[in-house]
């Protein structure tokens, strides 16, 4: 495939079938388009420049490669590559997981989801994925700075529940929410990041039975012992993201990864802050609803939660501070 590029169409039929390929099983949602792949050969490159785009500085990255913005010559817009790591691309398997990563995210047209234009490969063979480029900063980055307001805290916590629960519609489990996979843009939207270690909802396993995918303080009990992930996993993430949003810790610590295992699975969380405002006591409940043990004693969907949050939010009185007072 080298010296090719897959560009993403949302149609049913790609055109030019003699050189096209599938992106997955291509099927029917409804009247829902699904995402095709047509080849073109790309032009020229040099050292700084990957197909049509012109590589800048580096955003950030993490085992499965590195994230660099970057201009789109010919559309004239500013956009994200995310390379795999040239030690993986020999990897059958690391380079069917960095595939999946764009064909589900091709498969979500959500405003609270990362964006994806483009597939494609660079001259040495490394795969990289062209997606939308936010002007903004990881919430993990703004955490750095100190927990967040109570109802920006609650505000983010329910856009990030309403991409998840898109994705969860789409038969897809993130499995990894946590700050550093949340861009909060300069108009105050959270985009949800990083599908790299999702499962598909229908079973289908792109991982060893059992093996631990996550992020460790963010994982849900099941995920610890090797159960079986559900969106309930996800719902559980975003409770500890929403606690460490009002506090700046973690409600689940330990000397070491195991002891931390060993707390979520086991262990009460920290206490959150309460006050006697009837806002920053639902708030409160929120987190504890969503940090239940069993999951089934969790909100019954992400969607469910953010309903939860947006009444607590709509019961904000207009001209009031967005600010819970945390002891």
């Amino acid at each position: 495939m080298q010296g090719w590029t897959f560009l993403i169409y949302h149609e049913i039929v790609a055109v030019h079938a003699d050189r096209s390929v599938g992106l997955g099983e291509v099927r029917r949602r409804g009247r829902v388009r699904v995402p095709c792949i047509v080849l073109r050969r790309r032009v020229a490159l040099n050292q700084r420049q990957v197909s049509h785009y012109r590589i800048g500085e580096p955003l950030g990255g993490g085992a499965m490669g590195r994230v660099y913005k970057a201009e789109d010559d010919v559309l004239g817009r500013t956009v994200a590559l995310k390379f795999l790591a040239p030690e993986l691309a020999t990897s059958t398997s690391s380079v069917e997981r960095f595939l999946r990563e764009a064909r589900m995210l091709a498969d979500l047209d959500h405003r609270n989801i990362c964006t994806i234009h483009e597939i494609g490969q660079d001259d040495d063979g490394t795969w990289f994925i062209a997606m939308a480029y936010y002007e903004g900063a990881t919430l993990k980055q703004k955490l750095a700075e100190g927990p967040l307001d109570g109802l920006r805290a609650l505000d983010y916590a329910r856009q990030t529940a309403l991409g998840l629960a898109y994705a969860h519609a789409h038969g897809i489990i993130h499995r990894d929410v946590k700050p550093a996979n949340l861009i909060v843009t300069k108009d105050e939207e959270i985009k949800i990041l990083d599908f790299g270690v999702a499962r598909l909802l229908d079973g289908t396993q792109y991982t060893a039975p059992g093996a631990l995918v996550g992020t460790y303080g963010y994982l849900a009990p099941e995920q610890t012992q090797g159960e079986s992930v559900t969106e309930a996993s996800d719902i559980w993430s975003l409770g500890v993201v929403l606690f460490e949003m009002s506090t700046g810790g973690l409600p689940f610590t330990g000397e070491g990864h195991a002891a931390q295992l060993y707390a979520i699975a086991h262990d009460e969380p920290a206490t959150l802050p309460v006050t006697d405002s009837p806002r920053s006591q639902a708030r409160a409940a929120i987190v504890a609803r969503c940090l239940a043990k069993d999951p089934a004693d969790r909100f019954a969907s992400a969607d469910d939660m953010a309903i939860a949050i947006g009444e607590v939010l709509a019961a904000t009185p207009s001209g009031t501070s967005a600010t819970f007072a945390l002891p």
